[in-house]
């Protein structure tokens, strides 16, 4: 898995691979810390059979020696409050100029 920032766009872009080697590539909408802990909430970049483009997907990132790792998150319940999290903080900007 690998993060990089697209320098002609200006778009950051995470690549990941599934257990198939096939790669598939995601737009970083926003990374937040929540209780130490960091998240990443990413959309496709193109529509495929797996994922719609208007999906948004929140993962927890793990930096050990290897890099960086984006877990699922497992409970519904932590899935449900990282989304209020990521909506209230993404859509912050907005709210301020209104």
């Amino acid at each position: 898995m690998s993060k990089e920032l697209d320098k002609n766009n200006e778009v950051d872009t995470v690549e990941l691979m599934d257990e198939d080697g096939k790669k598939y590539v995601f737009e970083n909408l926003l990374t937040f810390e929540v209780d130490d802990d960091f998240y990443i909430a990413m959309t496709p970049m193109e529509a495929t059979d797996e994922f719609a483009m208007d999906e948004v997907f929140i993962m927890k990132v793990v930096e050990d020696e290897e890099g960086e790792s984006y877990l699922p998150i497992e409970s519904q319940e932590e899935l449900d409050a990282l989304w209020n999290i990521f909506q209230d903080l993404y859509y912050e900007d907005e709210d301020a100029e209104d």
